[in-house]
């Protein structure tokens, strides 16, 4: 996290990573909408497709600071994990979205695998960043458990915060970025306290 004293201003860097074709740009705009900040920029990085978009918070935990989030995520399958490299090696939170249908537990857990990889190699765990799972398409999957799920996936209960969100009903899909930037807030109060 960056902190910029003068202008009360901190600043967040969020990956939105996961399994492919599993809505992760379908969460990101409708974040981008819920919160008005307008639409996910498109870059391209060779022919992966990075999406960004940026939020603004004035959260009342942090008493007259201004929280500036930038989320960024990929789109489709990305041909090399160099891309994923670039957007999590100074992310300071993540959201790791995963289908809930269960013939896709296995690619999950590959993914989660390689996510926990990526972060090893810039010296950081799954549990050294705010982080959250967002488990998603929960209509594809009727009984949809999301603690067997993270049982399979060997995130330990109560450690990792977890929502689990329909991709055919409207309803928002800003939960996991609600409940990260939840997060975001609690380190950064301690980051502020240090510095003052």
């Amino acid at each position: 996290m960056d902190l910029d004293l003068p202008n009360r201003t901190i600043r967040a860097k969020v990956s939105l990573v996961g399994v492919p074709e599993v809505g992760k740009l379908q969460i990101l705009k409708d974040c981008a909408s819920r919160l008005s900040s307008g639409s996910p920029t498109l870059a391209k990085v060779g022919d992966s497709k990075v999406w960004q978009a940026s939020f603004q918070w004035n959260h009342s935990l942090l008493e007259a600071w201004t929280l500036q989030v930038d989320v960024y995520t990929t789109q489709g399958e990305v041909p090399f994990s160099a891309v994923h490299e670039i957007i999590l090696s100074d992310a300071d939170a993540a959201i790791f979205v995963i289908p809930a249908e269960t013939f896709r537990s296995k690619e999950a857990r590959d993914s989660l695998f390689h996510f926990g990889a990526i972060m090893a190699r810039h010296g950081r765990g799954l549990t050294d960043i705010p982080l959250v799972m967002h488990y998603h398409q929960v209509e594809r999957n009727p009984g949809f458990d999301a603690e067997t799920l993270s049982d399979f996936l060997c995130v330990p209960r109560g450690l990792v915060p977890h929502v689990v969100t329909r991709s055919d009903d409207g309803s928002s899909l800003t939960a996991s970025l609600d409940l990260l930037v939840q997060q975001i807030v609690e380190r950064a109060k301690v980051e502020i306290v240090a510095v003052k």
